[in-house]
């Protein structure tokens, strides 16, 4: 990645794609929706505040949004398969029936990085 690039924030995708981050930045004078930005690991970070503040919201009484049936509760102990009960599951049947909130943010529930 070059100088610009870093200084810019974009990701050379040339691998990837035939435009890059700097090319779709010039074309439209601007970021656009398939303009990549670097982030690399950040995004944990953020996922894992996110949480942390609507784990918070919901012992506090704050959030109102509504959970899925059967689930009264929201914490860093709730299990994925409660939270996601279509959409969730490892070749593990043990790790997809225990993985929890604090599991998947450690690193630590078997799913592939």
């Amino acid at each position: 990645m070059g100088e610009q690039n870093r200084r810019r924030g974009t990701c050379d995708t040339r691998r990837t794609s035939p435009l890059t981050g700097h090319d779709l930045l010039r074309k439209f004078k601007g970021p656009i929706l398939q303009t990549l930005f670097c982030i690399g690991s950040s995004s944990k970070a953020f996922t894992a505040s996110a949480l942390g503040i609507l784990i918070d919201d919901f012992a506090s009484g704050r959030n109102t949004t509504p959970l899925p049936p059967g689930l009264n509760s929201f914490d860093w102990n709730t299990k994925v398969k409660d939270i996601l009960p279509e959409q969730w599951g490892l070749k593990d049947e043990w790790a997809s029936e225990k993985a929890n909130i604090r599991d998947i943010l450690g690193h630590v529930s078997g799913l592939g990085r």
